[in-house]
């Protein structure tokens, strides 16, 4: 019985993959999945480069505003006024696999214990000693910068530093 609920949740995981994959390109001609490896033009790389420099730029824009008493809310309201005036969206925006509501937020914040992909949210307020992860994925001309990065949030314990560092 254990063997078949595996087998389902990794057949689920399959199909949630290749969904993430259609909405990831539906902005391109839809990818055939039996095309194996695609090589892209110089052109194609350009424009990939680009918009991973812009999403390492946002993590950069939003580092300082990581401080005790900020909402999550309002690093997500400033990274989605970021990509705007830089002509990016974000991919997150309206994302939503089938079943599932829209993601509300332009970027995710995941704080402390919580693992990856959380919404921004106005009282969600970071305080001295948080830990926090900022995802974003900024569309550019097609392409996705997919990148986060963990900042501490003022004095934080030195298990809470050395965790950021280590991994």
């Amino acid at each position: 019985m254990l063997a078949q609920h595996g087998l389902a949740r990794v057949t689920e995981t399959l199909e949630m993959n290749h969904q993430n994959l259609l909405s990831i390109t539906a902005n391109r001609v839809q990818p055939s999945m039996n095309r194996g490896l695609v090589l892209l033009s110089a052109r194609e790389m350009d424009k990939m480069r680009r918009v991973g420099q812009l999403a390492a730029k946002l993590l950069n824009h939003l580092e300082p505003m990581v401080q005790p008493g900020v909402s999550t809310k309002a690093l997500n309201d400033e990274a989605a006024r970021w990509m705007q005036a830089h002509g990016a969206i974000s991919a997150t925006l309206g994302y939503a696999p089938p079943g599932y509501p829209p993601f509300t937020g332009s970027i995710c914040t995941s704080v402390n214990e919580v693992v990856c992909h959380s919404m921004p949210n106005p009282k969600q307020i970071l305080k001295n000693g948080d830990i926090i992860n900022i995802d974003v994925t900024p569309r550019l001309e097609g392409y996705h910068g997919d990148t986060s990065r963990t900042f501490l949030v003022g004095q934080v314990s030195t298990i809470a530093r050395k965790l950021v560092e280590t991994t």
